[in-house]
């Protein structure tokens, strides 16, 4: 599939997805074509990154999640009449570069500004990703297809009916393929579904596709500790009986499946104390974490963490 220039498909090798990471994107992919050209980068007062190749300018606009709405118009606009204040009469066009698609509106305003103004939205940056790939390639997180038959016994394993995973004469719904990111790891998965299926049961399958741990005490630690598991599109949290269909997921998006760590102390339950779960992201606790809880928190992500480079490893092979 062709790179998609948002998060959390968009994944930049150091730190998280910004309008400053977007801009340092660009220039590598700038300097990969025109090598000579040293782009260099210049934050404007409006708070954009503005790349200089010899007399051209480049204007770097940013959308968080690719969305033409949250594309930043009014500093957007505020840049390109900057830009058109200081413009030579012999230099050649200049350009927006966005990672989202602008609307003929949004165009239409730019080009207001500087009429012959170049607009090099995501299809020419997928273009220049495949021409450059291994200049690319560190700044994507990795979509892996999972093969059917390995959905299918994740399903089986996880007690979800198999008439709502795989379709049949009896249930046939167009499929669904959607991309699912399990914010504990880096790839993307890649899996075509039933729209009858429901987002508990594709947690269920997830979570033993992935092996993941199920709750574990460490007796050293006094601690029992599991996860909580959720699911979210548009930064919504989904119920776990809404069918995926109601979902409504638009392509070139992701699922994000989050997975809290909880933990209970034995000690303080002995205690009869009341206040005895914790929540390892600090949103859900009454007291302070002792040493004892950092530890355990410790060892069940080193778990996680190897049940899942394991169970990805298992994905990669099986195409």
């Amino acid at each position: 599939m062709s790179p998609i220039c948002h998060p959390p498909f968009f994944r930049p090798p150091t730190g998280d997805p910004s309008a400053a990471a977007w801009a340092q994107f660009v220039t590598a992919l700038l300097t990969a074509a025109e090598p000579a050209g040293n782009p260099e980068l210049h934050l404007l007062d409006s708070g954009q990154e503005l790349i200089k190749v010899g007399n051209r300018r480049l204007l770097c606009v940013w959308s968080p999640t690719g969305r033409t709405q949250e594309v930043p118009e009014d500093l957007t606009q505020k840049s390109l009449r900057h830009m058109a204040s200081r413009r030579r009469s012999d230099s050649p066009p200049p350009a927006i570069c966005c990672n989202a698609d602008l609307s003929d509106a949004q165009r239409a305003r730019c080009r207001k500004i500087i009429s012959d103004i170049e607009l090099l939205t995501p299809r020419h940056w997928a273009g220049e990703c495949r021409k450059f790939s291994t200049v690319s390639a560190p700044w994507f997180r990795p979509v892996l297809p999972v093969a059917e038959p390995l959905w299918q016994t994740a399903a089986t394993d996880a007690k979800v009916q198999l008439r709502t995973t795989r379709l049949t004469v009896f249930n046939w719904r167009k499929p669904l393929i959607l991309h699912i990111h399990p914010r504990f790891c880096d790839a993307i998965l890649q899996v075509t579904v039933s729209p009858l299926m429901t987002v508990d049961q594709l947690l269920e399958t997830l979570i033993h596709l992935l092996k993941m741990p199920g709750s574990k005490t460490f007796e050293e630690d006094n601690c029992v500790v599991k996860l909580s598991w959720s699911l979210k599109y548009n930064n919504q949290a989904a119920l776990l009986d809404t069918p995926l269909q109601k979902l409504k997921v638009q392509p070139e998006t992701a699922i994000e499946v989050d997975a809290r760590v909880l933990m209970r102390d034995q000690h303080r339950q002995k205690e009869n104390a009341h206040d005895v779960i914790y929540c390892a992201d600090g949103t859900w606790h009454t007291r302070s974490r002792s040493d004892r809880f950092n530890t355990a928190e410790e060892k069940f992500r080193t778990l996680m963490s190897h049940a899942c480079d394991a169970s990805l490893r298992q994905i990669r092979t099986v195409q």
